[in-house]
């Protein structure tokens, strides 16, 4: 009969050890996690500071009513927040990006965003009928 350790090595999980060795791989890791942590806040600040580059607000989109302008998209409200879905043009909704269904399935009731002026949209490449592929949808 093995022991507790076997066991629990032959159930892929990670080996047992004592309480010293513990904290000193926890504080390695601690660390390691900190200097990501830093890492990954630098580069948001510096996307924060990338410049904007201004956007025809003509540039046309597919809405659920038919084409529109992306001005239109933002539907009387200050600011759009735009989820771009991975979309594969030809595939059943089954085969889509996971992740993209997740994220908006969630999505449900929008009286926050609208309270603070703001329209969600989800965006995504398609095809605009039978024509050749279009420029992005505007779809919720």
């Amino acid at each position: 009969m093995g022991t507790r350790a076997d066991a629990l090595e032959n159930a892929g999980l990670p080996p047992l050890t004592d309480r010293a060795s513990y904290e000193a791989q926890v504080e390695r890791l601690r660390r390691r996690e900190k200097a990501h942590t830093r890492e990954a806040d630098a580069i948001a600040a510096e996307r924060r500071r990338l410049p904007m580059v201004e956007v025809d607000g003509r540039a046309e989109l597919l809405g659920p009513e038919g084409p529109t302008a992306l001005l239109d998209a933002f539907a009387g409200r200050r600011q759009l927040l735009a989820y771009y879905f991975m979309w594969w043009p030809g595939r059943p909704a089954a085969d889509q990006c996971e992740g993209c269904s997740y994220y908006t399935n969630q999505v449900s009731d929008l009286s926050a965003l609208h309270s603070r002026d703001i329209t969600f949209a989800v965006l995504l490449q398609g095809r605009g009928g039978a024509g050749p592929s279009s420029g992005p949808r505007h779809c919720h």
